[in-house]
């Protein structure tokens, strides 16, 4: 399990204010792995609320063999600048390790799902693909860094699709 708050104040020519907390936890048994994120965000600009969101993730997989697994995952989301009520995600997939080195893995993964999202004033349904890699790069015995980039295009309107992009740089703090 590891945690994270942020906080910012400034004063001066723009007054703000941002706060962030994230959690993150996994848990492994010899066929298969569990993980959940979540994320909170609000923030401030001269009095007016600029940010007020959360977003929770979700992944379960299945180990195939020593390279391979499928997986599923859940992602809800709400997003109040963003006029978003609620989005859920669920897709399924494969997993692939690519490369393996001794301080480095990259994964690509495949899949596909359904995107279900309400806006205050709308809500739709269509069906999506799932494309992206993770990689792991442990730089010392004590820092490591973490990419995951996933691209989903929609199934049903062309040229319309979601990215998620997250870079992660953990190191401990105490034993």
């Amino acid at each position: 399990i590891t945690a994270a708050i942020g906080f910012t104040l400034t004063d001066g020519n723009s007054d703000t204010i941002t706060l962030t907390v994230g959690a993150d936890a996994k848990r492994e048994w010899p066929k298969w792995k569990l993980g959940m994120k979540l994320a909170i965000l609000y923030g401030e600009t001269e009095g007016e609320q600029t940010a007020s969101e959360w977003i929770f993730f979700e992944r379960l997989e299945r180990k195939l063999s020593e390279r391979a697994t499928i997986f599923q995952d859940l992602l809800l989301e709400h997003d109040e600048e963003e006029d978003l009520g609620m989005r859920i995600q669920l897709t399924v997939g494969y997993n692939r390790r690519l490369v393996k080195k001794e301080n480095f893995e990259l994964w690509g993964n495949v899949g596909g799902g359904v995107l279900h999202e309400e806006f205050f004033d709308d809500a739709e349904t269509e069906a999506i693909a799932q494309a992206g890699i993770n990689f792991t790069w442990q730089i010392t015995k004590q820092l490591k860094y973490t990419q995951v980039i996933t691209f989903y295009p929609s199934l049903s309107e062309g040229g319309e699709f979601r990215m998620y992009w997250e870079s992660v740089f953990t190191t401990p703090i105490s034993d």
